[in-house]
């Protein structure tokens, strides 16, 4: 991950949340604790939230009603439909390899899916 004096570039942004995300799945692993899966969640929507003001230069970020705009958007809206069928299947009585297989092809559809 880049330091602040690398120059920034806007896949530096996908990587961090990436990183993240991985860091916050192992924790959540390790100690079993509900919290963690969220904080990896919660990189999921920051990264989605990320792609959608790329994805649109008229996104004024100083705008009150941003937040709004952006948690519209296909890329956030997708994200957060994804979040939700996995903890559907989270629940269900899919074992650990189906999920797993599940995810990567949902997650590296959903990368191609978005410029």
């Amino acid at each position: 991950m880049p330091i602040e004096d690398d120059s920034w570039i806007i896949e530096s942004g996908y990587g961090q949340n990436a990183a993240a995300c991985t860091a916050y799945a192992v924790r959540t692993w390790l100690t079993d604790d509900p919290q963690e899966a969220v904080w990896a969640a919660r990189q999921i929507y920051e990264v989605a939230d990320y792609a959608a003001q790329n994805a649109d230069a008229s996104i004024d970020l100083n705008d009150l009603a941003v937040e709004s705009r952006l948690l519209a958007t296909a890329i956030v809206q997708s994200a957060l439909r994804g979040i939700d069928d996995d903890l559907g299947r989270a629940e269900s009585d899919l074992d650990i390899l189906a999920l797993r297989d599940i995810a990567m092809r949902e997650g590296l559809e959903w990368s191609l899916s978005f410029p």
